[in-house]
């Protein structure tokens, strides 16, 4: 096993929105038709379909994520991306709950930047599953694109995407980190020859609990 090479610092584009107002994607008919959720459209990425190529700031309000960071936004697009073998970048992301609002909060790089209001679910108090992973995204009756850097797991860490030092807190203990061992967890992947996962627990040193994905895409059917 390979360790992590070293975080590198992520920059992102630089879209800068007056007080009061946070930047919003222009949707298209073809975004609308591609988007089946939320999620469809809140990937960070430099190059695909669901990038923030026309944006503008708006004092706007939606039932969904409440954005509240004029520089970071849902769909920003980072400025650089990892090579295989060579220079990582590393993104630290982390969901959380506030305990006095409910609401949950996304924080990207050690900053809140919006939340999902507590009143968007029922049956969200608490969960008993968590999950890390990736998925891409194409029109139908085409080639997937690549996921990662485009190759399957292979433990080295300066090879495929992962998510290292992963944790999660539970009800009782807002103030204190679990990792799950491995036999706590499933592993899933809809389409194993285009794409795979694999989680290799505590690693330890630079990586901690760790897992990777990805792979080369192509006819997935």
């Amino acid at each position: 096993m390979n360790s992590s090479p070293g975080k590198q610092e992520i920059r992102f584009e630089k879209v800068l929105c007056p007080i009061g107002t946070v930047s919003i994607r222009r949707t298209t008919r073809e975004d609308l038709i591609r988007a089946k959720s939320l999620l469809n459209t809140g990937i960070l990425a430099e190059d695909g379909p669901d990038n923030f190529k026309n944006t503008g700031c708006y004092n706007a309000k939606c039932p969904g994520f409440v954005q509240t960071d004029n520089t970071i936004y849902i769909g920003s697009r980072v400025a650089q991306t990892s090579i295989y073998g060579g220079e990582m970048f590393e993104l630290v992301i982390y969901l959380y709950q506030d305990q006095h609002t409910k609401n949950w909060w996304l924080n990207i790089e050690n900053k809140d930047i919006g939340y999902f209001p507590a009143a968007l679910f029922s049956n969200l108090d608490s969960a008993h599953e968590v999950g890390w992973g990736g998925k891409t995204t194409t029109h139908m009756g085409t080639s997937s694109p690549p996921m990662g850097s485009g190759y399957f797991p292979d433990d080295n860490f300066v090879h495929a995407c992962y998510f290292i030092h992963i944790a999660y807190q539970n009800e009782t203990s807002h103030d204190k980190d679990y990792s799950p061992e491995v036999d706590q967890t499933k592993r899933f992947s809809d389409k194993e020859k285009c794409f795979g996962v694999e989680y290799y627990g505590d690693q330890k040193g630079q990586v901690g609990y760790s897992l990777q994905l990805g792979g080369p895409g192509g006819a997935c059917d």
